[in-house]
């Protein structure tokens, strides 16, 4: 059986493609089982121009078989893995997915290329480089106290029959200690960034928390969600806690508890419920980002593209400084997002919050722009989501992308494919890795920005004032 796959492209998309390819033009995939005297061809896609040498990272060299003149390809998963060879020109031992401890490899740049095996059907040859791994001791171990403030909604409980429930938060830990840790992942550029996530045990008043790491909420009037003005308004007066007589207006805790707590002492995340709010991640998520820096900050090292104020001193802490602010129905959602989603996985938002930027182009039909041009990370890719903007060029880039309505992505002219699990990846992507140069914004944030210095208190663990 021969499939025709088509991109989930633009409409425009579609009539160009009408009316402007031939048969010829069209890329014919082969899904039935083949035989090896049957190929003609074979090509490799790699899908990173680098690795670490930690013994742990991969890279992937993905074979592209053909099997006629016609161009008809091979679906990979019905070629045996014994039919190809991995050759390296400098005698290398290389595989399918390429992994190395090996230091002395640092710097060298590897040039690969497949053979069928018993045949003369050879690949053109990729290349890619060895990169340096991070020092055993090149950053110490953090521990980051975290509280999600759950608001919901009376209406929102009523519906869904009960609270958000404490296993979601339990397993949100998880995640981010995974993904910190580097342990999701085996992401070409992929490291331990050494910071862990904890749920706080004590709430500001010393008090042992029911839940570690929780301190729900319940809104009186469901204001949340009634309109942006409004919501506006609700995040100022909850949040900022500007009018102090009248926040029992709009909330009351159940266990007694502030919805604002100290923020030198607690990362906080406030689940948000809004059930109509849809570009809450847009307009509220992405703003959370780190705006501040020490007079002392080591600048030669500065992450750039942030516009960082050097004040340390009488530090207006708004709603945006305080903690990062998810909707509660984008982070309990467990569906695939499409490109043109109005909204990122929860993951995403983390690294705005500690000093990450976008790597790739929101849709305009999702009511997003590009947000910059560069992320600063040499080992990201930034991607494109928009098929016509990408047709013509209308944006500056790094790399021209291809394909990019699915969680793989292809680029024109380099000859990469990849599986987007950048945590900073558009949002069809997995969320899953820190590369090596975020981490070092990340670092670099949390030592030298004010508004990120929680992990130096254990008060959340211990219920004691730090000395």
């Amino acid at each position: 059986m021969k499939t025709i796959l088509i991109n989930k492209g633009a409409i425009l998309g579609l009539i160009l493609l009408l009316f402007s390819c031939t048969p010829e033009d069209i890329t014919y995939y082969d899904n039935n089982t083949i035989d090896i005297d049957s190929i003609t061809g074979i090509s490799l896609i790699p899908n990173h121009f680098q690795v670490i040498a930690d013994g742990r990272a991969e890279l992937e060299l993905k074979p592209i078989v053909y099997k006629t003149v016609d161009s008809i390809v091979a679906i990979n998963d019905r070629i045996p893995n014994e039919w190809i060879e991995y050759y390296e020109k400098s005698g290398v031992e290389t595989k399918r997915f390429f992994t190395t401890n090996n230091q002395d490899l640092v710097g060298e740049e590897l040039k690969v290329w497949a053979r069928i095996k018993g045949t003369d059907i050879e690949s053109d040859t990729v290349a890619f480089k060895v990169r340096e791994p991070l020092a055993e001791d090149a950053y110490e171990e953090i521990v980051i106290p975290v509280v999600f403030h759950v608001l919901q909604t009376q209406a929102d409980i009523e519906a869904k029959g009960m609270k958000l429930r404490s296993d979601r938060i339990e397993q949100a830990i998880k995640r981010l200690n995974n993904v910190f840790s580097g342990i999701a992942s085996k992401n070409a550029n992929g490291v331990d960034t050494k910071i862990r996530f904890e749920a706080a045990k004590y709430d500001p008043d010393g008090k042992l928390l029911i839940e570690p790491g929780i301190n729900r909420l319940i809104d009186k009037h469901n204001i949340i969600g009634y309109g942006e003005r409004s919501f506006e308004w609700f995040i100022r007066d909850l949040v900022d806690n500007v009018d102090e007589e009248k926040k029992d207006d709009y909330y009351f805790p159940e266990n007694g508890n502030n919805i604002n707590w100290p923020v030198d002492k607690y990362f906080q995340i406030w689940l948000i419920s809004s059930s109509e709010y849809e570009d809450f991640g847009d307009k509220v998520s992405e703003e959370c980002y780190p705006m501040s820096k020490y007079t002392d900050a080591d600048l030669s090292t500065l992450p750039q593209g942030l516009k960082l104020t050097q004040n340390e001193t009488n530090l207006y802490m708004g709603a945006k400084r305080k903690g990062l602010k998810i909707r509660l129905q984008d982070f309990v959602n467990t569906r695939p997002l499409s490109y043109n989603s109005k909204h990122n996985d929860w993951m995403y938002y983390v690294g705005i919050y500690f000093g990450l930027l976008p790597n790739h182009k929101k849709p305009y039909s999702a009511g997003w722009s590009w947000t910059g041009t560069n992320d600063y990370c040499d080992d990201t890719f930034l991607t494109y989501v928009s098929w016509y903007d990408s047709y013509y060029g209308r944006i500056p880039y790094k790399y021209n992308m291809n394909r990019n309505s699915t969680m793989y992505k292809q680029i024109n002219g380099f000859g990469y494919e990849f599986l987007a699990e950048n945590i900073m990846d558009a949002p069809q992507g997995l969320h899953q890795c820190i590369t090596k140069d975020q981490a070092a914004r990340i670092r670099w944030i949390i030592k030298y920005s004010p508004e990120r210095q929680f992990w130096k208190s254990d008060f959340a663990f211990t219920g004691i004032e730090d000395l």
